[in-house]
């Protein structure tokens, strides 16, 4: 895979390797986000009551626990002086050292990793849709210097960017017309997290040929089974997990809608299921800017769900990609990413209050910096910003996503155009 372009460009490189510096500094200083502190400690459930680095946790059986334990098999192979994990890091408390703070590092240098994959994925998927590659570049930079891409991807820990990567890949197989290797990446994005089920009615949609679909079909298939294998082998109740939180396996409430801004649990549903029927009737059908329908379908669901912090990883390599591509205004995106912000922001204050401090390991000696903490507790527990802001702020969220997709509808099938001409007096 070539690089980007801005390898050659001493600027362009000094902004990506000053961003390169200053995520690793974060997601090290951040061993207390919420992810990955609970990830390493267990959980209080009593069948998950051991730290995932011992192989008796289920967790520890998942593929990324594997990947976990290797890592940290590799950080206590070097000579220096290791604490006991045990006593040392759990979601409560953070004992630090210089050895700790490599392990963190360590164990989120793969989150790194898969966040240059996934910009440079961005710019080929910009390259493969005819742009030049100083735009293609700026896709990269867009999505690269994105603060909720570092919020959920380097400073959460969140597994969610394994699946995005993976369904990025599986658009530019189909895009360049590798369709296997594009079936095989939507297969394994479905094995790693079922979130990208909501993309497999999506194909039959927006593509003509049967074989692709027939071929997609059958990758959406074989992901499921690969899923209900490894979370069958880590000893899961597949069911169970459908119903409750964790990392690495799918909640329900993930896929599930709720009265965002007061719509019906069914009328959401049946607005999904009426997108997926409007694409599939008036969408142009063929490979190119696959990314716009998977866009409305995203759009749509995020408009009407009950969202997760680290579920909105999803939409912003979309958003990128229409940015760029579509050459549309940036206030979409920075409309729905700061009132994202906004929201979590408030949430994320239960996390100070139960375990000190969600994010940044506060020192005792840092204590002046207690001040800002508390002014920021005080206003995210506000009975205002409780009850009229953040409800307020979802509502700007959800209407701008409505808009948006209708936005997009109207650029290829000129849907709003055509009920205007039909509900016109001269009509």
């Amino acid at each position: 895979m070539r690089l980007p372009s801005f390898v050659s460009s001493r600027r362009a490189l000094a902004l990506f390797s000053s961003a390169v510096a200053v995520k690793v500094v974060i997601m090290t200083l951040t061993p207390m986000s919420l992810e990955l502190s609970l990830i390493l400690s267990g959980s209080n459930r009593p069948y998950l009551n051991y730290a995932i680095y011992t192989h008796e946790s289920r967790w520890g059986m998942t593929p990324y626990g594997k990947l976990i334990q290797l890592l940290t098999a590799a950080w206590q192979a070097m000579p220096l002086q290791h604490p006991a994990l045990s006593s040392a890091w759990s979601v409560n408390f953070f004992q630090p050292s210089p050895a700790l703070y490599l392990l963190v590092f360590l164990l989120k240098l793969p989150f790194l990793l898969l966040d240059i994959v996934a910009g440079v994925l961005v710019y080929r998927l910009l390259l493969a849709e005819g742009l030049s590659r100083n735009r293609a570049s700026f896709g990269f930079f867009l999505w690269f210097l994105n603060p909720y891409v570092l919020l959920v991807n380097e400073m959460w820990a969140a597994v969610d960017l394994i699946s995005v990567v993976l369904v990025l890949l599986t658009l530019l197989f189909l895009r360049t017309r590798k369709t296997i290797l594009g079936a095989a990446a939507f297969a394994l994005a479905i094995a790693a997290k079922l979130f990208p089920i909501l993309f497999a009615p999506l194909f039959p949609c927006v593509n003509r040929g049967r074989k692709l679909n027939l071929l997609l079909g059958g990758a959406t298939i074989l992901g499921l089974v690969g899923y209900l294998i490894w979370v069958s082998y880590a000893r899961y109740d597949v069911v169970l997990q459908l119903r409750q939180h964790d990392p690495f396996t799918q909640n329900f409430d993930d896929f599930s809608v709720g009265a965002t801004i007061g719509v019906p649990a069914d009328l959401a549903i049946l607005a999904l299921v009426l997108t997926y029927g409007f694409l599939a009737e008036k969408w142009p059908k063929g490979r190119r800017r696959l990314y716009e329908p998977a866009l409305i379908v995203m759009l749509v669901y995020f408009a009407l769900s009950n969202w997760f912090p680290q579920l909105l990883i999803w939409i912003i390599p979309f958003l990128t990609l229409d940015a760029v591509a579509g050459r549309r205004s940036l206030a979409y995106m920075l409309t729905l990413l700061s009132s994202a912000f906004f929201v979590e922001a408030v949430a994320f204050a239960a996390y100070f209050t139960s375990y000190g401090n969600a994010f940044f390991f506060i020192p005792a000696q840092t204590m002046p910096l207690t001040g800002a903490l508390m002014a920021y507790l005080s206003f995210a527990e506000n009975d205002l910003v409780l009850s009229f802001a953040v409800p307020a702020i979802r509502t700007i969220f959800s209407v701008t996503c409505l808009i948006y997709s209708l936005s997009l509808a109207e650029k290829r099938t000129g849907i709003l155009t055509s009920i205007r001409r039909l509900t016109s007096p001269e009509a």
